[in-house]
């Protein structure tokens, strides 16, 4: 694997999300947007363009249409940056209907233009190259298929290739946009996608709505002599009586996302920082969950199956719908066991909403995970350089006070695991290498020693009972030992 360097970004937004990452130099988006004022989003943007210095974004990434997640695109617009390329769900247009009588606090003229025809919003008044429209069928399996090596006609490619169903397009957005017919392409959520810098795979996970609650609504629509969506539009009053008969328990179309290096990597050092503590440890992987909105209680096996084969390498997750209750599934955390850092971008203390859900906490702390609020003032930050195959992360968790005062960003020094001469123990492990690691209570297994062999632990064994060894992070060196923490069951490497 050749160098890479890469960064990640929670925003912070308050009650919406704003996620950016940067692979070498290859820029992308998650979503862009709050309800929480349209000045906190804007600045959001004025600070990720001007801190990047940024000329052009290469991906621009929507999970779905709701105003929260979609409301900076009209400033982002307004900064003339060019946008290589779009990934978003296909989105009928009688379900952008409902996404307005969803929104409820804010119902805008621009949100109202986007929704009628969201492909001449972006296209119009800003240089794309290439729109893709993820959809689903109803009988699609997951993709159960593992990492593939496509070759590279551009800077980004799908694969497997799919074959485009224009089945799943609305006939009123067929004639609107024959126009864009050289920039709009259609692709299944089946499709993996590549970026070749830095060799990075996307998976994506489309939970569509369902045909049932778009059938009865626009059956609804009929029985008051509205035909076309265009009507519909023009005829909010008495679209909505129809909204309201399908309201309960609707659930919107999301996309969902796996991203990580498509090769393994092997780590030497990395370093987690919250608050006031820091970590170092090693990851032979780097994998992120992207939620959006989505329905875990609706979706969870699903969704599992779908990323089945990258389970093991997710080290980080959005918990889906800014905290939610009704979208989230604690079964979840067993089945992502090494993912310790869980992330929530929502309003703090929002009592209507209540998001994020003190339940979540509480799942939190019952299975010892890291949880970061993001919020107005508070965000997630995560960098990372892979040189020769060898990765070093940091994850920053900034907290801006209230007030005039400046943002602090707070770190401390390594804490180093002190240890009492005494009484050592090694063991084979699943991964088929033995440790050394002592047994004395006040340790309890917080670091352990990697050796090749049997002989070699019991060697290193005996020579530490021996020693007075005060502190085997300083003195490893001297040892030329690889020094392990111990967390949630899996040693990683530290030094």
């Amino acid at each position: 694997m050749s160098n890479i360097s890469t960064s990640f970004k929670f925003h912070p937004v308050g009650q919406g999300l704003f996620y950016t990452g940067k692979i070498n130099d290859f820029h992308f988006i998650y979503d862009c947007g709050t309800l929480s004022g349209q000045t906190i989003i804007n600045k959001a943007i004025d600070q990720y363009l001007d801190g990047n210095n940024i000329n052009k974004i290469n991906l621009l990434i929507l999970s779905h249409l709701d105003s929260d997640h979609i409301s900076g695109l009209k400033y982002l617009k307004e900064k003339k940056i060019p946008i290589d390329y779009v990934v978003m769900p296909y989105i009928s247009p009688f379900e952008r209907i409902i996404h307005w009588f969803k929104s409820k606090n804010s119902k805008t003229p621009e949100y109202f233009n986007f929704l009628k025809d969201p492909i001449s919003f972006l296209l119009e008044g800003i240089e794309i190259r290439k729109i893709y429209l993820i959809y689903s069928k109803t009988k699609d399996a997951p993709n159960t298929s593992g990492p593939e090596s496509p070759e590279f006609g551009s800077e980004i490619e799908f694969f497997p290739k799919t074959e485009t169903s224009y089945d799943a397009i609305h006939d009123e957005d067929r004639e609107g946009w024959n126009k864009f017919t050289n920039r709009i392409f259609f692709t299944s959520h089946l499709s993996d996608l590549y970026i070749k810098t830095g060799h990075w795979l996307m998976r994506f996970y489309l939970r569509a709505i369902s045909d049932e609650q778009l059938l009865k609504f626009e059956k609804c629509l009929k029985c008051k002599n509205i035909y076309s969506a265009k009507e519909a539009f023009e005829k909010l009053d008495q679209t909505k009586l129809c909204y309201k008969i399908i309201n309960e328990n609707l659930n919107n179309t999301n996309l969902a996302l796996f991203h990580a290096p498509s090769e393994r990597i092997h780590t030497q050092k990395i370093s987690l920082s919250y608050l006031d503590n820091i970590y170092k440890m090693s990851l032979s992987r780097l994998g992120q969950i992207l939620t959006g909105d989505l329905n875990l209680r609706m979706e969870y096996m699903n969704f599992l199956k779908h990323i089945d084969k990258y389970k093991e390498y997710v080290f980080l997750t959005q918990i889906p719908h800014h905290g939610s209750i009704r979208s989230w599934d604690p079964k979840l955390i067993k089945e992502l066991p090494n993912c310790q850092w869980w992330v929530v971008s929502s309003k703090s203390k929002d009592p209507k909403s209540r998001h994020p859900n003190p339940q979540i906490a509480k799942d939190m702390k019952a299975y010892n995970k890291n949880y970061f609020k993001v919020n107005k003032s508070a965000s997630v930050e995560l960098s990372s350089r892979c040189l020769n195959g060898l990765e070093k992360l940091s994850i920053r968790y900034k907290n801006k006070p209230s007030g005039d005062q400046k943002t602090e960003t707070t770190t401390c020094k390594t804490r180093r695991q002190k240890m009492i001469k005494g009484v050592f123990d090694y063991e084979k492990v699943g991964d088929g290498k033995w440790y050394v690691a002592p047994m004395t209570a006040g340790n309890a297994n917080k670091w352990a020693i990697e050796c090749d062999s049997e002989d070699e632990a019991k060697s290193i064994k005996k020579r530490l009972e021996i020693d007075d060894l005060k502190d085997p992070l300083v003195e490893s060196e001297k040892y030329q030992l690889l020094f392990h923490v111990f967390i949630d069951k899996k040693y990683f490497r530290i030094k």
